[in-house]
This record gives C-alpha cells, sequence and structure tokens, in this order.
C-alpha cells in the first residue's frame, strides 16, 4: 500500500505495480499517512509492504502550519477523520475551534459508515475513493518549469513571511513512529525519495537538506526497510509535472524502476 502525500501520489502509478494500490494524497503530512497505514493494516492483516513519502520536503514545518491555519486546519482535520484523536495532536499548534466543529459536523451526520468496504479484499479490486482519506494516483500531464513556479514552491514549503520553517519534530517523530510500528507488525517498510527537478535542490535551506541525510543515514541500518532514493535521478524535463512532481511519463519511468526493485513482477 502506498499511502504517502503528493510526491507518491504523482510519481507512483499502481497500474504498473502488481498487488499495489496507491492511496496516496496532496497535503498529507507524515503523521495522516501514518494513521493511514495502521488503519488499514488494521483492517486487512494481509498487506505486507508499506510505501511512504520521505522527501526533504517533509522535514519543513509547512506542514505543521495546516493544523494551526482555521482555512487550512479545517480541510486538514477532515481528511484524516476517524484516524485520529485528541492524543495524536498533542505536539501540533493545532485549532482546536476547527478540529470541534468537524467531530461535530461528521459525528452528527447520518453517514456514519461512509468508510465501510474500505479496501474491498486484500487484492483491492474493489476499492472504494470516496473515503476522505483514501486517496489515488494522479496521471499528470502538464509540464512547467517556469522559474516563476519554482520560487513559487521553494517559498511555500521553506518560508514563512521572509523567514525559514523550522525543522518539523513532529513529522520526524512520526516517520520514526512508522519506523517502528513496521517493525512491531513485521511489515516491510519502504520510504520513497522521489526526484525532483535539477534546478530544486540549490535553493532549499541546508537545515532541511542535512535533516534528510541524518535520516537516510539511520533509516539504512534497519533491516525491514528499504529506501529507494531517487532524490537526484537526472530526468528529463519532459518527465515533470512541475519542479517536485512527475507527471504521467515520469511516473511511467520510476513506477517501472520500483517494480523491478522489488521484485513486484511485470504488470498486466
Amino acid at each position: 500500500v502506498v499511502c504517502g502525500a503528493s510526491i507518491t501520489r504523482n510519481a507512483l502509478n499502481d497500474r504498473l505495480l502488481p498487488q499495489t494500490v496507491n492511496v496516496s494524497q496532496a497535503g498529507r503530512s507524515v503523521m495522516d499517512f501514518y494513521l493511514v497505514a495502521k488503519r488499514i493494516k488494521r483492517d486487512y492483516p494481509g498487506v505486507e509492504r508499506i510505501v511512504a513519502d520521505f522527501t526533504i520536503q517533509g522535514f519543513s514545518g509547512y506542514r505543521d502550519y495546516f493544523f494551526a491555519h482555521p482555512k487550512f486546519s479545517a480541510k486538514t482535520f477532515h481528511k484524516i477523520y476517524p484516524l485520529a484523536g485528541w492524543s495524536d495532536f498533542i505536539n501540533y499548534p493545532l485549532n482546536y475551534n476547527s478540529y470541534i466543529k468537524m467531530l461535530l459536523r461528521q459525528e452528527l451526520s447520518p453517514n456514519t459508515t461512509y468508510w465501510s468496504n474500505f479496501l474491498g479484499s486484500c487484492c483491492f479490486e474493489n476499492m472504494q475513493y470516496e473515503i476522505p482519506y483514501v486517496g489515488a494516483y494522479e496521471d499528470r500531464m502538464e509540464n512547467d518549469l517556469s522559474d516563476s513556479l519554482l520560487e513559487m514552491g521553494i517559498q511555500q514549503y521553506f518560508y514563512f513571511r521572509g523567514e525559514e520553517f523550522h525543522v518539523s519534530e513532529v513529522d520526524i517523530h512520526y516517520l520514526d513512529s512508522l519506523l517502528y510500528w513496521t517493525m512491531e507488525e513485521d511489515l516491510e517498510l519502504v520510504y520513497f525519495a522521489g526526484p525532483a527537478h535539477k534546478s530544486t535542490y540549490d535553493k532549499v535551506p541546508e537545515k532541511f537538506v542535512a535533516a534528510f541525510e541524518k535520516k537516510k543515514q539511520k533509516y539504512r541500518q534497519f533491516d525491514h526497510v528499504t529506501l529507494l532514493d531517487y532524490t537526484f535521478l537526472d530526468l528529463p524535463d519532459s518527465c515533470f509535472a512541475n519542479h517536485n512532481h512527475l507527471n504521467g511519463y515520469g511516473a511511467e519511468i520510476i513506477s517501472k524502476m520500483v517494480r523491478d526493485t522489488l521484485g513486484l513482477g511485470q504488470s498486466l
């Protein structure tokens, strides 16, 4: 099961990955896909492998902001309901007003069984996508590598009002939580570091790169972890939807590489 954020959503085409389903969603924090992975394993014990985003952007405090902002927090809470409780947000600057409103709206709704038939079966033939925390592979065809879009992305992920975001200790905590939980559950954990355009990483503040490299060294020491590091893979410009995400052409290349590395066999 691929349960990351937008990087895996755009990079891993599950039609090319046998016995794999991609439920990634754009805008997820590490806590989000940690909780999604736990729910999937609880409901479908036949799952053997979890694939999650592992990116430099994931070390930025940018995602922490999503739990505190009045507008963005409402969407964030809706996505992970009913996976998270108060205790899961203990380290986040939580917007309690948005969280309580979401709980009241969801709990008083007559459609409280909307997440039933979650994955259909362990083979995922009957996947239902109306569940807020279940996404899908997105086949993007655009190709915009303009300088203005690059600068917008760098500012979005790594700066707030001209100042660098902090390194997110919360997301680091949940990266480690995912590591140790998969070890306890005897699951293979695949951390996927997807490629970004070569113009991107020279503009990323050094502290985020350092945090990323430090965790790579740590995770390589665990036998149940496979680290697929395509960070600096030199792909043609035509493979990128934008500087941080692949389009369909790039996804086909990477998905086949992942398929062969993990020994998944040929897709139909």
